[in-house]
């Protein structure tokens, strides 16, 4: 299946300020896995699938499958990489599977605790919120969180997405304990931040 807005840039690389933005590799495992161990503790409240990342062999197999769904045009996960090389975390479009709508994917993303409240998640959301509709031709985007993520709720309404509702119980958290969902929209032509 092909990405419903376009395909990804080539080569799909983003360089931000003091980050970059780059797929997956098989070489990556080690780093990963070191990273979400790191923020287990924080992530498993509001993304389960940490729980699944337990053993480095689980993260290499869990990249073998982002390349394959990649290849698919079904999900596009990327590392985030600090200026010294090091794995500080994730982010990427996920059109799930068009079930969203053609041309519309979300946008997904964590970051290890450390570079948390420094602004790193604001200045990648906002260079990957510019990079989808600019070379990946999304006309819609997306970020959907737990309603108590307070981090996330203020990237999205500081990047100019609106709310557009509470989608109650749709997700269960790292504890089994079902989670209320803030929707946020952005149009390609809707303008930049408040």
């Amino acid at each position: 299946m092909a990405a419903p807005g376009g395909a990804p840039p080539d080569p799909p690389v983003l360089v931000g300020d003091g980050f970059t933005v780059r797929p997956w590799t098989p070489q990556d495992a080690a780093a990963l896995f070191t990273a979400v161990s790191r923020s287990a503790p924080y992530l498993r409240r509001f993304m389960p699938w940490v729980d699944g990342q337990r053993t480095p062999d689980a993260v290499r197999s869990e990249l073998g499958q982002v390349a394959v769904r990649w290849r698919a045009g079904e999900d596009f996960r990327l590392a985030i990489v600090g200026p010294h090389g090091a794995i500080v975390g994730s982010t990427g479009f996920h059109p799930r599977g068009g079930a969203l709508g053609p041309g519309v994917s979300e946008i997904g993303m964590w970051i290890v605790p450390e570079e948390a409240g420094r602004g790193l998640g604001r200045r990648v959301a906002a260079a990957m919120v510019r990079w989808g509709f600019d070379a990946w031709g999304w006309r819609r985007l997306e970020i959907r969180c737990q309603v108590d993520n307070g981090p996330s709720r203020r990237i999205a309404e500081r990047l100019g997405f609106r709310w557009e509702g509470r989608l109650r119980g749709v997700i269960v958290d790292g504890h089994g304990t079902p989670r209320d969902v803030a929707v946020y929209g952005r149009l390609a032509t809707d303008p930049e931040g408040p």
